[in-house]
């Protein structure tokens, strides 16, 4: 080894180091995340795009402006990356549970995204239809409202409806529920004049105070009264406003339409017992 060393002169010592080079660039330490990596977690990449999908799902549209706001949202996605790795390790993403879950959330995430994008390929409405849509829907802009209720909901059948619309008060209509016990839950509410029908809207304002009013969708009951109404008209940005919601709905009633389509091309069969009413399908079929 001595003459070796000594004939080849300074060869085996440039060789040695470029050994020990490779183990301590290897070894010793792993490249930094960059460009859109902001973090791995066990070589997992977490990316601009995570972190802006985090923030979407928490109804934010931008990115944080500071630092510490920053940091929150990538230690959540972080903190639940390891809470993933630790469940797949226990076998929890072969379960019934998880794979049912996470069938309905790809569904869900699916119509969310479609629907997205075609409020962004939807054409605008005209300025003509926009201002017809605004003549008539006033209870949305020059007549907006907003309604303090005291609400009572349940569980009720055909039988429970007419016992209740023969009720005057709310506090009857409690007394009633609570010598049956029925079971129920009661809250007050805001309510915008906005946000639902217009035929809804014309009934409420014919009522009283204090005077118990009943909505129905399907076995739930929404039993209300008003405790106040607040005048508060949209005049700035009116048709900005206007616009944005026409084309929501034009988009809503185009899937829907869509919908229809689909579901009298598809073959549907359902197991006995679970077919729906025919009238619960019934402004489906007509279209």
């Amino acid at each position: 080894m001595g003459r070796l060393a000594k004939s080849t002169g300074y060869c085996a010592f440039p060789i040695l180091s470029a050994a020990a080079l490779l183990c301590v660039g290897g070894c010793a330490s792993e490249t930094k995340p960059s460009g859109q990596v902001v973090a791995t977690v066990d070589g997992t990449d977490i990316t601009q795009r995570d972190m802006q999908s985090e923030l979407l799902a928490n109804g934010l549209q931008t990115a944080p402006q500071t630092k510490r706001l920053r940091s929150e949202v990538l230690e959540k996605i972080i903190n639940r990356k390891l809470i993933d790795l630790e469940a797949q390790k226990a076998g929890v993403d072969n379960s019934p549970d998880y794979l049912a879950a996470i069938q309905r959330a790809r569904e869900v995430i699916l119509a969310q995204i479609f629907v997205t994008q075609r409020v962004q390929q939807y054409p605008e409405p005209s300025p003509a239809d926009v201002q017809q849509f605004v003549a008539d829907n006033p209870q949305m802009f020059s007549e907006r409202k907003v309604y303090t209720l005291d609400q009572i909901s349940l569980m009720g059948d055909t039988a429970v409806l007419k016992h209740l619309q023969e009720l005057s008060s709310m506090e009857e209509i409690v007394k009633w529920l609570n010598l049956r016990k029925v079971p129920y839950s009661r809250r007050q509410a805001k309510v915008d004049s906005s946000s639902i029908a217009k035929d809804l809207v014309i009934k409420m304002d014919a009522i009283a105070n204090g005077i118990p009013f009943i909505t129905q969708q399907s076995a739930n009951l929404l039993v209300s009264s008003k405790l106040d109404v607040a005048s508060a008209p949209l005049g700035k940005d009116l048709q900005q406003d206007a616009a944005a919601i026409l084309k929501r709905q034009n988009v809503e009633k185009a899937i829907e339409d869509q919908i229809s389509y689909r579901r009298r091309a598809a073959k549907i069969t359902y197991k006995s017992g679970y077919a729906p009413d025919r009238n619960v399908l019934s402004d489906v079929d007509k279209k």
